[in-house]
């Protein structure tokens, strides 16, 4: 392929069309099956246009979804369910209920913070460097990004194949995507996480959802943003084969472009550490110095489970029995201060994860960020 488009042209047209239907709606209010139609497309426009938004390269920074649901928005919604609880999702004027979207899942109303992030970043990647109006835009939505929260009631759904605590995973691998491309594109944010141990946390929370669960179509942006992370080995057999996976269950060409993609980000990455890093290490001169001087100080002999480069695998041991609910899986977000120096929690931000030094090669801008690769492939993958 000489050219993968996104269908940004597409999906912009949809939105007319809707807006149209969600009019014609508020004039003369449909019913029944009608009106779960209608909900159901709306609901698959957002889906579609934000995840879109992410991976095109056109100069449309509009937050349409927002100025479709402030404009339809009623006081009538949410809805109070025969459960008892209010419903969540994004308001169109239309009935809002506490189940399910086939697409967003539980996570509705987290995804017009993902199109403001991919919008900034859009901005970002066309700009020279990062301006303070970006840096200032970029921490709201952090805030925002980190303070989201699930819905604190989900309804049972009547597939057997979709539970209500795998939609939680998700939702939460889809936050931490989110946080983790924020941060490649803006590493002056402090940050107490890298981006290697960001991405680890999104392959624990996917991990737990297992590949007969329906919520596993919809992994893909999560899986793309984190795989491109992986340099552990083990780690990225266990990527692969989870798109193996869900490529044998979806039969969709979009599966085998971000193995493509991702693979070349992982050849590039590997081929900078092994070939250009060595060449720029200047040897240190030491002073020499007596061994019956030397003593043990302790102080460096930190079990390996801590260490930054161990597999995802040692961080799912580690939080074992607090995977099952999204208020338990929050605990993880917040970080350990007492393993913690306090020094990586200032300047970790703006470090480059492969050298330990500032610069662009990783960030959105780089040749070793996935969006460099699709860059010089001429490709735009919707990851949805």
């Amino acid at each position: 392929d000489q050219h993968l488009s996104s269908g940004n042209d597409h999906i912009q047209g949809a939105r007319a069309m809707i807006n149209i239907a969600l009019n014609q709606h508020k004039q003369s209010a449909l019913t029944g099956l009608n009106l779960a139609r209608l909900k159901f497309l709306a609901n698959a426009w957002v889906y579609l246009d934000v995840l879109s938004r992410v991976t095109t390269a056109d100069e449309d920074t509009s937050d349409d979804y927002d100025n479709l649901y402030c404009l339809y928005s009623t006081p009538e919604s949410p809805q109070i369910g025969p459960s008892g609880h209010p419903g969540f999702g994004i308001d169109f004027g239309l009935p809002i209920d506490s189940t399910l979207d086939p697409l967003m899942g539980c996570a509705s109303t987290l995804f017009p913070l993902i199109g403001r992030t991919a919008n900034l970043i859009r901005r970002v990647y066309r700009a020279e460097s990062n301006s303070p109006p970006m840096i200032s835009q970029a921490m709201e939505l952090k805030l925002m990004l980190e303070t989201w929260e699930p819905p604190a009631f989900v309804e049972p759904p009547e597939d057997p194949t979709c539970d209500v605590r795998h939609a939680l995973q998700t939702a939460e691998a889809y936050r931490w995507a989110t946080l983790l491309y924020l941060h490649q594109a803006l590493p002056e944010i402090p940050e107490r996480l890298t981006t290697a141990d960001m991405a680890k946390k999104v392959l624990v929370f996917l991990a737990t959802v297992p590949l007969a669960s329906r919520c596993v179509i919809i992994h893909v942006y999560p899986l793309f943003m984190a795989g491109c992370e992986a340099d552990v080995e083990e780690d990225r057999q266990w990527i692969k084969s989870r798109w193996a996976a869900m490529s044998q269950r979806m039969r969709i060409g979009i599966i085998d472009k971000c193995v493509d993609v991702m693979e070349e980000v992982w050849r590039r990455r590997d081929e900078y550490k092994n070939k250009v890093l060595p060449s720029k290490v200047v040897p240190v001169r030491r002073n020499m110095v007596s061994t019956a001087d030397l003593q043990s100080s302790g102080g460096n002999n930190r079990p390996a489970a801590n260490r930054r480069g161990s597999s995802f695998n040692s961080i799912a041991g580690a939080s074992e029995g607090t995977m099952a609910w999204a208020n338990k899986l929050r605990r993880m977000t917040v970080g350990d201060p007492d393993k913690m120096d306090s020094a990586s929690i200032s300047c970790r931000g703006s470090r480059d994860a492969v050298n330990g030094a500032t610069g662009t090669l990783l960030t959105v801008r780089g040749r070793l960020h996935w969006i460099g690769v699709m860059k010089d492939w001429g490709w735009e993958v919707l990851l949805g």
